[in-house]
């Protein structure tokens, strides 16, 4: 068992044990693992945007920029360097619940003259990925 942040759309994350087998069951899929910070792993479904998952939470750059918008579930655990996966540490915990810890909306993506629905982020998602995949 490890400790482990579970973030699902539209609600705030909730720190447990979990064991990280289930984290494919967790995540409704074929987890996909990013390493955005050190110390830490992100597993997601590696099909979310495809299936149209909820839009989740947001990875913010240093400079402020949205990097990337997670869909469905995710599951935050710490990993070393060679990527395996441990519980995450009292000051992890505390700085990702700063960072991760409130749900967000597409209203916190995108500038407050734009006016985007969830439908409408969805599908500017699909077309990147079919410029990219194609």
């Amino acid at each position: 068992m490890v400790r482990a942040m579970i973030l699902e759309p539209g609600k705030h994350a909730e720190v447990r044990f979990i064991c990280p087998k289930k984290i494919a069951e967790l995540v409704d899929g074929c987890p996909e693992f990013t390493a955005p910070h050190k110390g830490i792993c992100i597993a997601v479904n590696e099909e979310g945007k495809i299936k149209g998952l909820p839009l989740n939470r947001s990875l913010v750059g240093d400079d402020g920029e949205i990097l990337d918008i997670f869909a469905g579930t995710m599951v935050i655990l710490g990993c070393n360097e060679e990527e395996e996966i441990h519980s995450l540490t009292d000051e992890q915990v505390v700085s990702l619940l700063a960072e991760f810890g409130e749900p967000e909306t597409p209203d916190d993506w995108v500038e407050d003259d734009i006016d985007l629905t969830r439908e409408d982020l969805h599908r500017i998602l699909d077309e990147v990925i079919d410029k990219f995949f194609s």
